[in-house]
């Protein structure tokens, strides 16, 4: 991890925290819960290097966004009194100059800590969002170059001009701590010329994302789903038992920390260099196909 300034979030730990903070607080439970997910997700311990820096966020973070859990500004203030964090960062050879602005700093949290600002009540959702995509469910989407348009392209990257298609198939999905949605995709060798039919994505390979070592586990989003133009070709029952040796070894826990949009899945056959799986057919249920 990075340091490049004396403020909490000048560093890539608190700064990926402060993401996953936001991402977790959608989880309609109150601050005891949002902190045993939060440890979880990022293994905290005692023993952790970045212990005092995860207290020190989410104190922060519960603070400014009026959740209430005592336990986390106590943790928080006491590191700060005790001079563990600035201890913690002379041992990694910070100079007085910045020893003293990061002191500062902490202060100032200190202050906010001890007189908080109003607890605001958390609205709770009786329902939890929508999976969007569900399993079986095999979709077409254009290319550019072999890639489905991402919700990242930006202005300067000119439009999205489709000179190809591909196809993905959902091989799971599920939820989160009970509450946020995830999927497991995989692309498929289908003829990249034309629009492929749902016989076509039967009888194609899987194509995996290279960072995930099997279908990549994404967060679904209509607005992505949207971007990347999906048309549903047809819905398939798959066996279980025959599509589990073929999801990512990426932990769900980490799928929805990195947000993983559905997009980084779609791939059309012309990608070269990423890995195949089994044909689609031979992960179907028994009675179909």
């Amino acid at each position: 991890m990075g340091t490049w300034g004396s403020g909490i979030y000048d560093d890539d730990f608190a700064a990926d925290l402060r993401n996953s903070v936001a991402i977790v607080c959608k989880v309609p439970s109150g601050g005891d819960r949002l902190t045993e997910i939060l440890l979880q997700l990022h293994g905290i311990t005692s023993e952790s290097e970045d212990e005092t820096t995860f207290w020190l966020v989410l104190a922060d973070q519960f603070e400014r966004r009026g959740i209430e859990c005592p336990g986390v500004f106590t943790t928080a203030l006491s590191i700060i009194e005790s001079g563990a964090d600035l201890s913690r960062l002379k041992d990694q050879d910070a100079d007085e100059r910045f020893l003293k602005k990061r002191a500062v700093v902490l202060e100032a949290l200190a202050t906010r800590l001890r007189a908080p600002r109003p607890f605001r009540p958390r609205s709770m959702p009786r329902k939890p969002p929508d999976l969007v995509l569900e399993v079986g469910s095999v979709f077409a989407f254009p290319t550019m170059n072999g890639f489905a348009c991402s919700p990242w392209r930006l202005p300067r990257d000119g439009p999205f001009a489709t000179n190809g298609w591909g196809a993905f198939v959902v091989l799971d999905c599920g939820r989160a701590f009970d509450w946020l949605p995830w999927c497991a995709l995989a692309s498929l060798t289908v003829e990249p010329s034309r629009k492929p039919t749902i016989d076509d994505a039967i009888h194609a390979n899987l194509i995996f994302h290279l960072q995930t070592d099997g279908a990549a586990r994404c967060v679904p989003k209509r607005s992505d789903a949207k971007t990347m133009q999906l048309e549903l070709i047809g819905r398939i029952a798959l066996d279980p038992n025959c599509v589990k040796p073929h999801l990512s070894k990426w932990s769900i826990n980490d799928a929805i920390e990195c947000g993983w949009s559905i997009a980084n899945a779609g791939y059309s056959t012309s990608v070269q260099g990423l890995p195949r799986g089994p044909q689609l057919l031979s992960l179907m249920a028994r009675n179909v196909g």
